[in-house]
C-alpha cells in the first residue's frame, strides 16, 4: 500500500469531524472479523494548506502513484486514534488558490480499518489463551 509522501504536509488542519459508518458489509453479521478490514468505518474530509510546489507534487502522486483511486496510509491517522487504518478517496480531491502562493487541498476520504501487523510485517493474530 502506498504511503502519504514525506515531502507533503504531515498533518491536516486541526478540525476533524467524521460521520461514523458501521464497518460491516452486513450489519447483522458480526461474527466475521475479516469484514471489518475492508469496509469504511468513517467518512470525512481532511484539509491541508500547501505551496504551489507541494500541490504539484500531490497531483503527480495522486495521478501516477495512486492512479487517482488506490488506498494509502497517512502519518496523522495514529494521532487521531486510527492506528492500523488507511484512507481511500471517496471522490477526486479539490484545491483552491488562497493567494500568495498558498493553496488549500481538500481530501474527501473513507477511513478504513487495516490489519495490525507483528514486527515482521505479518498480520498479527491473537488467539485466546488455552485453559486446562
Amino acid at each position: 500500500m502506498e504511503a502519504w509522501p514525506g515531502t507533503l504536509p504531515q498533518s491536516p488542519l486541526a478540525e476533524f469531524e467524521a460521520e461514523p459508518r458501521c464497518g460491516l458489509a452486513d450489519e447483522k453479521e458480526e461474527r466475521n472479523p475479516q469484514r471489518l478490514r475492508t469496509y469504511p468505518e468513517r467518512d470525512t474530509r481532511f484539509q491541508m494548506m500547501m505551496t504551489a510546489a507541494q500541490l504539484a507534487a500531490f497531483r503527480a502522486w495522486w495521478d501516477t502513484t495512486l492512479n487517482q483511486s488506490a488506498p494509502f496510509t497517512a502519518p496523522w491517522l495514529a494521532a487521531m486514534g486510527y492506528g492500523f487504518h488507511f484512507l481511500r478517496l471517496r471522490e477526486p480531491p479539490s484545491w483552491s488558490h488562497l493567494g500568495g502562493g498558498r493553496w488549500a487541498l481538500t481530501l474527501p476520504v473513507e477511513i478504513i480499518a487495516g490489519v495490525e501487523t507483528d514486527g515482521d510485517g505479518n498480520p498479527a493474530i491473537y488467539l485466546p489463551e488455552e485453559t486446562e
